[in-house]
């Protein structure tokens, strides 16, 4: 069957949990060696990435990795460009595996205040999201790639922007003052979700808000339910009204959410499925109905473990997942700077060779 479908039919065809053919690979590629030898030289960014994509056997991200400029530099050019953040006094560094924040121009309550970034406009956003847009997906249509649009939730966005010590001082000296950045930046994620739903690049939108640790949510579930789920549902509100799947992203453990996720936020489907934290089998079963991203392991297996390790934890995947369907194969959160190349193209063409419908692994 999938010599007849293109990617984004396998990808419509595992979000509705139908035979895809083969499995379509999902992931965020954040790694300079992949990019510079597959990425074939070519200096348009876009066109960069697809051409690594499609080099390596990945089918579908919502990321376009820039190796001389980690995500937060555009994340800082965001907030000037849509919430009248003035960059002066900001400070961007990268160190180790990606980029952070070194320096603001505010470290207390008071100077937040002062620095409380505006709400973005609709038709400002419009200007530069709708022509960005378009120019990804031609690209990837070219290439018969998929382009997911995604926006970083509300509360991992308040954090970055004004530290996480700083917000939860706010939580607790000033609420007032961490709702009002709370609601900033959901407005941010409505209008991307008004976008996307007015101009779909896939049938998933994904809101990425990493709430857990190791060990489990890092805030209450009463400040969950309370201050969060009303904000979540209203970023993803314009697209599940045009029938988009909703994908929820957090990195670390999140069983303990799991329930108040998929009952009470309604999401359907779920990513990176952190295996520090997470059993996708345990996940499956809880949750049958749930689209899977993920999970083969970029903690120790894809950074460290050999070619055949690699492998072998793939087709265990498959094996285990794949069969009742709604499986979106990558990694358990990204390909970073610590993966080595081998590795990433072992788990995508394992999932090629391995991941055809019917499916039967031996191993």
């Amino acid at each position: 069957m999938d010599d007849f479908l293109t990617t984004m039919e396998r990808f419509e065809r595992t979000a509705d949990f139908q035979d895809p053919g083969v499995i379509v690979t999902y992931d965020f590629i954040d790694n300079n060696e992949i990019m510079e030898k597959y990425g074939e030289g070519v200096e348009d960014l876009v066109l960069r990435n697809a051409k690594m994509m499609k080099n390596i056997g990945l089918d579908a991200t919502r990321y376009l990795h820039d190796p001389e400029r980690p995500w937060m530099y555009a994340k800082v050019d965001i907030w000037r460009d849509f919430f009248g953040l003035d960059p002066s006094g900001w400070e961007v560094s990268t160190s180790g595996k990606t980029g952070w924040i070194k320096k603001r121009p505010f470290d207390d309550l008071k100077g937040l205040e002062d620095h409380m970034p505006e709400m973005p406009d609709k038709e400002e956003v419009a200007e530069w999201w709708l022509p960005n847009h378009k120019r990804i997906i031609d690209v990837f249509d070219e290439h018969d790639l998929v382009w997911v649009t995604a926006i970083e939730g509300p509360l991992t966005e308040a954090y970055m922007y004004s530290s996480f010590e700083l917000l939860f001082r706010a939580m607790y000296e000033a609420p007032e003052l961490m709702r009002r950045l709370l609601d900033v930046f959901t407005r941010w994620g409505e209008i991307i979700s008004e976008l996307h739903a007015e101009n779909p690049s896939s049938p998933v939108f994904f809101q990425n808000d990493d709430i857990c640790g190791s060990t489990g949510p890092f805030v209450s579930p009463d400040f969950l339910k309370e201050e969060m789920l009303p904000r979540w549902k209203r970023a993803y509100a314009p697209a599940r009204k045009a029938d988009l799947k909703c994908i929820f992203h957090t990195d670390g453990n999140a069983h303990p959410v799991m329930d108040m996720l998929v009952e009470d936020l309604g999401i359907d489907g779920f990513n990176p499925i952190d295996q520090t934290g997470m059993d996708i089998c345990r996940l499956r079963g809880n949750h049958p109905n749930l689209l899977l991203f993920g999970n083969v392991d970029c903690a120790f297996t894809l950074p460290d473990g050999t070619v055949e390790e690699v492998e072998r934890e793939t087709k265990e995947l498959i094996r285990d997942i794949a069969p009742s369907g709604g499986l979106f194969l990558g990694s358990s959160s990204e390909i970073d700077q610590d993966v080595p190349p081998e590795n990433a193209l072992a788990m995508y063409r394992a999932a090629k060779e391995f991941g055809k419908y019917p499916i039967d692994v031996n191993i």
